[in-house]
This record gives structure tokens, sequence and C-alpha cells, in this order.
């Protein structure tokens, strides 16, 4: 995996509507602004396919700046999939 530079995001908003985008073109159960972030779409945003590790370090970095209710409003629009990965592999603190 090739490293690439994450902005993190200022904002909750910015987040969901970067994250919820629909995924690539072949992702055809995926859809822009439906309130629901897929694997797909993180993904997208960060530059992997078929990564979930990666999709959930990716997100990591990029809502490390946001404060946890933020975070949590960002966490709660994922697909159910998504969760259940980002409860397994987030980081231990």
């Amino acid at each position: 995996m090739n490293m690439k530079k994450v902005t993190p995001y200022k904002s909750s908003n910015d987040a969901l509507i970067a994250l919820d985008n629909g995924g690539r073109f072949y992702n055809i159960f995926t859809k822009a602004g439906d309130g629901i972030i897929t694997q797909a779409e993180i993904g997208k945003t960060g530059g992997l396919i078929n990564n979930k590790q990666g999709a959930v370090l990716f997100l990591e970095l990029a809502t490390s700046q946001l404060n946890e209710n933020a975070k949590q409003r960002v966490l709660a629009k994922m697909e159910d999939s998504m969760q259940a990965s980002y409860k397994k592999y987030k980081p231990q603190k």
C-alpha cells in the first residue's frame, strides 16, 4: 500500500459530504447523498479498493480532528457492515 497524505475534515458536514459520494461507477448499489456511508464510498475517498482495514484507518485519520459528537455523527451514518468493520479494526486506545 502506498502512503497518501490524509487531510482531516474540519466538520462533520464536510466529512459527510465527502464520504457519502456514491462510490465508483461500478458500485451500482451505492448512491451519493443517500445518508448512508458504505465501504465503497470510504474506499473511493481514501483511494482504497476492497480493504476494510485500510478504510477504517483512513476514516480514523480523516476524522481525527473532529470532536467526539461530530465523529459519532459521521460513524452513525455508516452501513451496518462498515460499522462492524470499524468496531473490529479501529485503533485500540
